[in-house]
């Protein structure tokens, strides 16, 4: 498996998992993180959306490695059905310009996470209820910490606007970010510890909506090249 989320992380969204389930709510397979085989090796790129949408494996066991497959079957580099949509085609992009070749042609030296590892089966994050995003939050935030910390030299973008009370406890507090970019949807931190680059941006279907797809795509393609050492030939 390739996936930077500590094994102890999966066990307690399991519990999570269980406790909601007890409840009532109808929450989807736990999201178990995809990383390329070189990512960690050679840096590049970390994907990180909200959350996966739809049942993602609600009525398969919820084991570590059957998770890990869920995952790995949309986020292999191989192309799916949802490779047209506004999220994966601004990785695509990212990909294209940073390491040279669409995300199908780079895939080991990507990854994809999200801040939410449980879903909902139904509607989007904005109308999940409070709970289930409450209860996750340690298990998430802890996870998110691990993950990050296993990268150096990468671009982690954050593809969401909302932070959910996950992001500002896995990384700096937003007064340590670069807002020079704000115009264009994103701002900045770079860790100089791991020399990794996070940008926290709206996500690429909001962007798109909005019409600042490619500003924020050009942005973030600037700010990362500047700041990391490798880059398209």
């Amino acid at each position: 498996m390739h996936t930077l989320m500590p094994r102890d992380s999966f066990m307690n969204l399991k519990s999570v998992r269980d406790g909601l389930l007890a409840k009532n709510q109808n929450v989807a397979g736990i999201f178990v993180p995809w990383a390329g085989r070189h990512l960690i090796r050679d840096g590049g790129i970390y994907y990180v959306g909200i959350a996966t949408d739809g049942d993602n494996g609600a009525d398969k066991p919820q084991t570590l490695e059957q998770c890990y497959k869920e995952t790995e079957s949309t986020g292999n580099g191989e192309r799916h059905e949802r490779s047209h949509t506004p999220f994966w085609r601004f990785l695509d992009e990212l990909s294209s310009r940073l390491l040279g070749a669409p995300s199908h042609k780079t895939a080991d030296r990507w990854g994809w996470s999200n801040l939410l590892k449980i879903g909902c089966c139904t509607d989007s994050p904005s109308e999940w209820p409070e709970v289930v995003i409450t209860a996750q939050a340690p298990a998430c935030i802890e996870s998110l910490r691990h993950e990050f910390s296993r990268l150096q030299q990468t671009l982690v973008f954050i593809a969401s606007t909302e932070k959910l009370g996950i992001l500002d406890e896995s990384l700096p507090r937003e007064a340590q970010w670069d807002k020079s970019e704000e115009d264009a949807g994103i701002y900045w931190w770079w860790e100089e510890e791991s020399s990794n680059i996070y940008v926290h941006g709206y996500h690429p279907g909001a962007a798109q909506r909005h019409r600042f797809f490619d500003e924020q795509l050009n942005k973030t393609v600037d700010v990362a090249r500047r700041h990391l050492c490798w880059e398209s030939d």
